[in-house]
């Protein structure tokens, strides 16, 4: 069960490693290891008393709080009964909670670490509600011949935090009783008490405010503010407090040190040893380091619940190849800190986007043109050609994309955290041959995952799971996890994933089956979890499950048969007790419902969370460490946020822009209870295709609930579209996924559908142009064109370019070479041409001759219904030379369509 809900609760962060000496790699400097063990955390209370919990009162007993190191050394909450990492950092109750009987209590950290180096002392800290401390900022360090800027620091914050134990027991003896809130007056004797040196220009500022007719009392808040601020504080730390008898010093000293003004001492705040004094050697002892939170969380500004960061190019609108809840992850954060997303721009190339802490904003790099990378612009614009990056725990970045049944595409970093460099290494060069859907997946030892469906398409394959092992930096096949082909599976169907879940190292995967390309046929939920990384697989109940798992072997969670509307690919979350959750979208006209599928521990339950009559994209799903899972989707302007668990809350907007048919995909690595998803709009007009903007969209999930009404963040700038590495994007927009010749730039035609017969001869002395698609930037020098038969007694012949109005832009010179059948004819235009806008050119041929030449091409109507423009037309007639080519020309539809292309 959960505490009452009045009571808040901060998260304790925090890394470790040890320092070795240099080992086997290509420098000199020493090396680090992860360190191991535990940190374990005491309240310095027995128990509390929440009066104001409901439906009644109770006593909370603080019991000690375990937490554990993972293999990178970074602080976990447990899985529950055993000492293996479930998700990192740990939920602490908040010491400063006003529901709770006693406030400004402390936690104690004691470390156990097996790991060599030994480990820090124990200490103590106080924990903010919703407030985050890393402990490598609060951790006690031993007195040494010098000062460090992290003692400092502590000092500083200790300061402060004795000013505010100070003020607050001040305020208490001065006044009768507390306020049912809490709050506190202070008279101007209570503040005096707080000054040591009431000549001090701080003390003189106070009393000035106090004395002010408008301000006789002030809260004890406004006190401590104007007693110490932070800025005071931040000047000692960068002064590192090394100057003995300056005022800061003597500031200092005064708050730690005066007892006889009645302020706390070191040794009523838990410190080992009382206060000292400091010494004229400016050194900090260990003793001037009493109990202390860490620098800056007091009086420190209030987080922003959203905010939104854009990126600073256009990214595609024309599908969700960017945001689609079966991307996982386009968005990830490194062991290091760095963020990396990856992205379609504008031009259909691939991007990724890089943010540092130290910088703090992001920036973009081509991976069309980076050194190393095999990455290929989109070859057809679809959803299902998403792009999915993976940092392994030694810092390698992994991006894999743009596939709909395609070879693997796949690259790593050839440096840790570099986007500058890539290798193309493949996986294991076996059944990868027609990927579609992959997803990386980090394992807490700092390996990948891989998953993709390998097969001819919709209701037709089967799924696949390869380790990459930071080790070797090879990768190996783990298992093949559904079959849905011949022989094993009569008539072909194939398994669709939603997000794969892992946490306290255990794989969940939610899965559906699909019979045929039609989603109507989607059917049969149900769910596989694996703790051996892959290898073996077991149902939720424990019973084991055989690979590869064929169609409908186990009852299905919900959805026997094939209803309308069961979408495929959508959310999962684990929750904070390691229990699986899913939500599925159903209805595909009219009424939409949300369901909420999740396991109990020993039972499945299916709610339905949300009935609408509107049009929504495919939901995600969000877990806490607080107990709670969200609902993620768009639904008309709005991306909305919507409590599942444990209780049924009402749609929370998140940004008020519209998103076209986005769907969430977010960073699972984020720093705890920060949502971090990918906002960019799909589907647009094509007005708007190439001034999409691209973004990270930040939540403070443990404040969605009581978001204000202003809580929109502002609106996204129009981005600019950056310089193409490739061929533009019109191109691929008209002719999707065509064979060319090797640097043909755009053709009339996809080479695999030119017919074998020929098309009927050109008319001596007209004309005939033949339609292609020219993006806006092609450089065009030559025009090309293929024989059917050839032509006999030549006496001319020209090609020439013309635009879609049919003026005269470049012709060839005369040609009257012999031209075979079967044989590609390429002239030179007079001079390059550089094309100023996207849209439909000629690629026109001339003849004069007794027979003309048959080209090749497909017959039909290719000017359908008359409609312009016209894909193959007659112009003007009666021509003998290139000299004679007209300057404008009319188009006049006509019945077959030659092959010709562009370089």
């Amino acid at each position: 069960m959960l505490l009452p809900t009045n009571i808040s609760s901060g998260t304790v962060t925090g890394q470790f490693i040890v320092g070795v000496r240099d080992g086997a790699d290509d420098d000199h400097e020493p090396d680090s290891i992860p360190a191991a063990g535990r940190v374990s955390f005491t309240a310095s209370v027995p128990y509390l008393v929440d009066l104001t919990a409901t439906p009644n009162p109770v006593t909370i007993m603080v019991t000690t709080v375990e937490g554990v190191l993972d293999s990178e050394g970074y602080l976990c909450t447990p899985v529950q009964n055993t000492f293996e990492p479930a998700y990192r950092g740990v939920r602490l109750i908040a010491t400063d909670d006003p529901d709770l009987s006693i406030t400004d209590w402390t936690w104690t950290a004691t470390y156990s670490f097996t790991s060599p180096g030994g480990a820090p002392a124990g200490h103590s800290f106080s924990m903010a509600s919703d407030g985050t401390i890393d402990l490598t900022t609060v951790v006690r360090i031993p007195a040494s011949d010098g000062i460090g800027i992290e003692q400092a620091e502590a000092l500083a914050a200790s300061a402060h935090a004795a000013a505010v134990e100070a003020a607050e027991s001040a305020a208490a003896a001065s006044q009768a009783a507390l306020d049912a809130a809490g709050a506190a007056q202070v008279t101007d004797a209570g503040i005096s008490a707080l000054v040591a040196n009431p000549a001090s220009a701080t003390a003189i500022e106070v009393t000035g405010l106090v004395a002010d007719a408008t301000a006789n009392k002030l809260s004890t808040d406004d006190a401590v503010g104007i007693y110490q601020s932070q800025a005071a504080l931040d000047a000692a730390a960068a002064a590192k407090v090394n100057t003995a008898g300056t005022a800061t010093n003597t500031a200092v000293k005064a708050i730690a040190d005066n007892s006889a003004s009645g302020k706390l001492d070191a040794s009523e705040k838990n410190a080992a040893d009382g206060v000292a004094p400091l010494g004229p050697d400016s050194k900090v002892p260990e003793a001037n380091l009493p109990v202390y939170v860490a620098p800056g969380a007091v009086n420190a500004p209030a987080s922003q619940p959203i905010s939104f960061e854009q990126f600073p190019f256009a990214a595609a609108g024309f599908a969700g190849a960017n945001t689609s809840t079966i991307t996982q992850d386009a968005i990830t954060t490194a062991p290091n800190g760095n963020s990396y997303a990856v992205y379609w721009d504008a031009n259909l190339e691939p991007r990724i986007a890089v943010k540092k802490p130290e910088v703090g904003t992001w920036d973009t790099f081509s991976l069309a043109g980076a050194t190393g990378s095999t990455l290929t612009k989109i070859k057809i614009i679809d959803g299902h050609r998403s792009m999915v990056v993976a940092v392994d725990g030694d810092g390698y970045i992994h991006v894999s994309g743009n596939h709909h049944v395609d070879p693997l595409q796949y690259i790593r970093s050839a440096t840790p955290y570099d986007v500058s460099s890539w290798v193309s290494p493949g996986m294991t060069g076996a059944n990868e041959d027609k990927v579609t859907y992959p997803q990386f997946v980090r394992l807490t030892s700092g390996d990948l995952l891989f998953f993709w469906r390998n097969g001819d398409g919709s209701g037709d394959g089967n799924h696949y799971i390869n380790r990459y092992s930071k080790a070797t930096k090879t990768w190996a096949r783990v298992a093949q996890l559904f079959v849905g082909t011949l022989p094993a599976v009569n008539p072909n169907q194939c398994a669709y994933i939603n997000r794969i879940g892992y946490a306290g190292g255990k794989l969940h995967v939610f899965y559906m089956w699909r019979d045929t390309p039609d989603e109507t046929t989607n059917h049969d939920l149900g769910y596989v979890c694996s703790t051996d990384d892959g290898v073996t697989w077991k149902t939720a109940g424990g019973a084991t499950q055989a690979l590869p798992i064929p169609p409908s072997n186990m009852a299905p969670i919900i959805v026997a048969g094939a209803p309308a509307g069961l979408i495929n690919q959508q959310g999962t979350s684990i929750d904070s007790s390691g229990n699986p959750h899913a939500i599925l979208r159903l209805g595909i006209s009219g009424a939409r419902t949300l369901n909420h599928i999740y396991w109990t521990g020993t039972a499945w339950v299916n709610d339905v969370v949300l009935n609408t009559p509107s049009a929504m994209g495919r939901p995600g799903l969000y877990s806490t460490t607080t107990g709670k899972t969200y609902a993620l989707y768009g639904q008309g302007v709005n991306t909305y946020s919507l409590r599942v668990s444990p209780t049924i809350g009402t749609p929370v907007p998140l940004y008020g822009f519209n998103q076209g048919s986005w769907a969430p995909t977010y960073d699972a690595f984020a720093p705890a209870n920060k949502l971090r998803m990918i906002l960019s709009p799909t589907n647009l007009s094509e007005a708007d295709q190439e001034a999409a903007y691209i973004g990270v969209l930040t939540v403070d999930m443990t404040m969605v609930d009581a978001l204000p009404e202003n809580r929109y963040v502002a609106p996204p700038v129009s981005p600019p579209r950056q310089a193409s590495t490739t061929v533009q994007r019109a191109q691929m927009n008209a002719i999707a996924n065509r064979y060319e010749p090797a640097g043909a730039i755009a053709s009339t035609l996809d080479r695999r559908i030119i017919s074998s017969t020929v098309l009927s001869p050109l008319t001596s002395g007209t004309l005939r142009l033949n339609a292609l698609w020219l993006p806006k930037g092609t450089v065009v020098t030559s025009l090309t064109f293929l024989c059917g038969t050839g032509a006999t007694t030549l006496t001319g012949r020209w090609f020439a370019l013309y635009d879609g109005a049919g003026n005269k832009l470049r012709v060839t010179a005369d040609d009257t070479t012999g031209w075979a059948a079967g044989v590609a004819l390429t002239l030179n235009l007079s001079s390059a041409y550089t094309v100023p806008a996207d849209g439909t050119y000629y690629a026109a041929i001339c003849e004069v001759a007794t027979a003309c030449t048959s080209l090749r091409g497909v017959t039909g109507n290719s000017n359908a219904m008359s409609l312009p423009p016209a894909l193959a037309a007659n112009g003007a007639a009666g021509l003998t030379t290139a000299s004679t080519a007209p300057t404008s020309t009319a188009l006049t539809g006509v019945a077959w369509l030659a092959y010709a292309y562009a370089k």
